[in-house]
């Protein structure tokens, strides 16, 4: 039987095992998860190693030497690639190389990137002096260190690259040596799956749902090593408030479609009077009215069943770069944006106002979401159905 290996640097999910179409895939091939983040991430994997889901095929690693006991030896395998560009995920990838395994890159989750200008210009606006001087320094070090990491190695390339989009193809060197498949996102797989579905009848008959990004305690904040955008006291009461407002104003209800990694106790009770539903996030989007969002990468299901989205700021996101990406999103969707302490008439016209610009949701479908042409299958049957021959 074949083996195909994941190499991943996040301790692996429930939700990533399905994302990833493990069970699927076991099915024809022998399937390992070899993951990294004790390596790579050890503060994380402090934190964050009891969310892992372990299978027979599952191990972390604890060191590069060790991954070499895990790789087969003497027989073709693939190795599905899902690290970032480190020092260690490269050596890890030159010993796959040696050992003569297919690399292959899995584009499921691309998205519209902010400029280089918009990105600099950004950050001389929200920095003070005192973060210049002390926060600035330390993320100076750490895009040099990071650079001289990128420099002083050389990546082996990716044997196949299954194309997400045209986003995907366009950020490939034209010269890539690469075989170039087309696919699709992790998010269009949940599309084709739920395509004709229900809503629960626990919901109400009319709502507009959030998707919360656990904007003030997400855990990839330890995993970047960065601090929230907002506090938990500038960031709940202002939501609260404009939520209550939404409903007056367009008398549908709010749900809460919660982060997939936060504490939802916690969230629960400061979104006490709303409608809060775990594990159902695309479902919510299906059959939602309106869909209101900062930054979340769902809003790719809006963009599959063509919802209106508003796009939810506030003063103190202002000083991070969620405000920026917030900007981004919403242009390159055409979506209208709101400030969610401006006055009520200001919200109502706003809300108002919104609508679906078909060209721009189109445009974004195929560039980050499903490759022009590409089989209307789910994303592992196209790739083992590419590798299997």
């Amino acid at each position: 039987m074949p083996v195909i290996v994941f190499l991943v640097e996040s301790p692996l999910s429930q939700r990533d095992y399905e994302r990833f179409g493990i069970a699927f895939l076991s099915e024809r091939f022998d399937v390992r998860v070899i993951d990294l983040t004790p390596i790579i991430k050890p503060h994380f994997w402090a934190e964050y190693s009891a969310i892992a889901h372990h299978f027979d095929g599952y191990v972390a690693a604890s060191d590069v030497s060790e991954v070499a006991g895990i790789l087969p030896q003497g027989e073709r395998f693939f190795v599905v690639d899902m690290l970032s560009d480190c020092f260690e995920a490269t050596s890890v990838r030159r010993l796959c190389r040696e050992r003569g395994a297919i690399l292959i890159v899995v584009q499921g989750g691309l998205l519209p990137v902010p400029r280089l200008r918009s990105e600099l210009w950004h950050a001389i606006r929200r920095f003070e002096v005192a973060k210049i001087v002390v926060g600035g320094m330390r993320q100076a070090l750490r895009v040099v260190k990071d650079r001289t990491r990128r420099r002083a190695a050389t990546e082996p390339h990716a044997d196949i690259v299954f194309l997400g989009g045209l986003a995907g193809r366009r950020r490939i060197a034209a010269n890539s040596p690469s075989r170039l498949i087309p696919a699709q996102s992790f998010d269009y797989d949940i599309y084709l799956a739920l395509e004709g579905s229900s809503p629960s009848l626990e919901w109400p008959l009319d709502y507009a749902v959030f998707l919360d990004e656990d904007m003030v305690y997400h855990s990839d904040y330890l995993y970047v090593g960065i601090g929230p955008p907002a506090t938990a006291e500038e960031y709940y009461p202002a939501m609260c408030r404009f939520f209550a407002l939404y409903e007056e104003i367009t008398n549908r209800k709010i749900i809460i479609a919660a982060h997939p990694r936060t504490n939802h106790d916690r969230q629960r009770e400061f979104f006490a009077s709303f409608d809060y539903v775990v594990g159902d996030t695309a479902r919510l989007v299906q059959h939602a009215s309106d869909v209101l969002l900062h930054q979340s990468t769902s809003c790719g299901f809006a963009v599959l069943w063509h919802k209106p989205m508003l796009f939810l700021t506030m003063p103190a996101l202002k000083r991070s770069p969620v405000y920026l990406w917030v900007n981004l999103r919403c242009d390159v969707l055409g979506a209208a944006r709101v400030n969610v302490e401006d006055s009520g008439w200001i919200l109502r016209r706003t809300i108002e106002s919104r609508r679906i610009d078909a060209t721009r949701y189109e445009t974004y479908k195929v560039d980050f979401l499903k490759y022009p042409g590409s089989p209307e299958l789910p994303l592992w049957e196209i790739i083992a159905d590419a590798v299997d021959h």
